[in-house]
């Protein structure tokens, strides 16, 4: 169970990880095609980040 870090899955904070992960959005339409494997990926690498 994830206690700490939950906050930071708030995807209201994915234009931060897409700018760093793939220099903007114009980027990540290039690369990712659908918003819901984006967020999949999002939540994925956070999950991971904040695991115990």
């Amino acid at each position: 169970m994830i206690l700490h870090g939950m906050d930071e899955l708030d995807l209201t904070k994915i234009g931060g990880f897409l700018h760093v992960k793939y220099g903007g959005t114009s980027g990540v339409k290039r690369v990712i095609e659908e918003i819901l494997t984006i967020k999949k990926a999002f939540t994925y690498i956070q999950v991971h980040l904040y695991h115990q």
